[in-house]
């Protein structure tokens, strides 16, 4: 046989060899509830793109597979299912679901048992560096403000190489990177908008249209107990500024744009008097200089003040009455 014509055909082999032992994440999954369908999906974070899939239920069960290229967190229904080179059963409840044979869900599960402040979420990171579990609790502590941009950049060398290239891994870099652009002392990422008023009508803003007045980013949802909690404080801190150049844009980061929950929030609240955005139009296709994307909003409440020159003055996760204070110190500071 011609020696190069044999080599084509093992390079051939060998590739079929290959394409046949990719690995399978497969859900065999039931619904213990009514429904003809179920929504599987996850959030592709280098093509800002959800990607969705819907899968027929049929007598209480339905099907899905994917080939399994890393481990990612999908959605299934309204919760959360970790991926695995595996076949997994999902059964799905009206008001929880139940996971089996997923080791990594249960790590995910005991990680998730905790309260988001408690220390033991960051010793789940120290005892399972291997896990892309701790890439995942790891992101949502920094995300709420629980630990410092320095202390996220010490807990991310700690854990392992793979964990760091896993798609979950990357977000936590990426979001280090984010927090680092953010931070005081920064210029402050120039957003483009929609604002919309409480009759219905729209208009485009950028936050470079607010140079010369000082702007306080007020992340928020409708259902936030602690943003609605701190809105007095911000009120009064308004109306005794606005007039002296404060300005205040309140980012809705409700994922579902319920607007009418949204319209009612802000009327009960007494709050249209600000400028209010969604933090993006589609969540599921997030532009490149839509808030969501420049802020790596993901937690609230969170404010941000920017000064006259579009500077970043402070950055505050959480709601406290220190929090309120230190808001208004910097506030009075920059237009007394």
């Amino acid at each position: 046989m011609n020696t190069r014509f044999s080599l084509l055909l093992t390079t051939l082999a060998l590739s079929l060899c290959t394409f046949a032992q990719q690995p399978k994440f497969v859900i065999h999954g039931e619904c213990r509830f009514k429904t003809d369908s179920i929504e599987v999906s996850y959030y592709d974070y280098e093509s800002k793109k959800y990607m969705l899939n819907k899968c027929v239920v049929k007598d209480g069960k339905f099907y899905f597979e994917e080939a399994f290229t890393d481990y990612r967190k999908y959605e299934v229904g309204r919760y959360y299912v970790w991926n695995v080179p595996d076949t997994i059963k999902v059964v799905v409840y009206s008001d929880k679901v139940k996971v089996y044979n997923n080791p990594v869900q249960d790590e995910y599960n005991i990680a998730e048992s905790y309260d988001y402040n408690s220390p033991e979420r960051l010793e789940f990171i120290h005892l399972h560096p291997k896990s892309v579990i701790s890439a995942e609790v790891l992101y949502k502590l920094l995300g709420i403000g629980s630990v410092t941009l320095d202390e996220a950049k010490k807990e991310y060398r700690a854990l392992d190489s793979m964990v760091q290239r896993s798609p979950i891994g990357k977000i936590v870099l990426n979001e280090i990177l984010m927090h680092d652009k953010i931070r005081e002392g920064r210029i402050a990422p120039n957003f483009s908008a929609l604002e919309r008023f409480a009759d219905g009508t729209t208009k485009p803003i950028r936050l470079s249209d607010f140079l010369g007045r000082v702007v306080l980013l007020d992340f928020w949802t409708p259902t936030c107990g602690p943003c609605i909690g701190s809105f007095p404080r911000t009120k009064a801190l308004y109306e005794k500024y606005k007039d002296k150049g404060l300005s205040i844009v309140a980012v809705n980061l409700d994922y579902t744009q319920n607007s009418k929950d949204w319209f009612e929030q802000r009327k009960k609240q007494d709050i249209n008097q600000w400028h209010h955005v969604y933090g993006a139009e589609n969540y599921r296709a997030v532009k490149d200089d839509e808030i969501f994307a420049l802020y790596n909003a993901r937690g609230v409440p969170v404010r941000i003040l920017v000064d006259q020159w579009g500077v970043i003055k402070g950055y505050w996760s959480g709601a406290s009455d220190e929090v309120e204070d230190q808001i208004e110190q910097m506030v009075s500071a920059l237009l007394e």
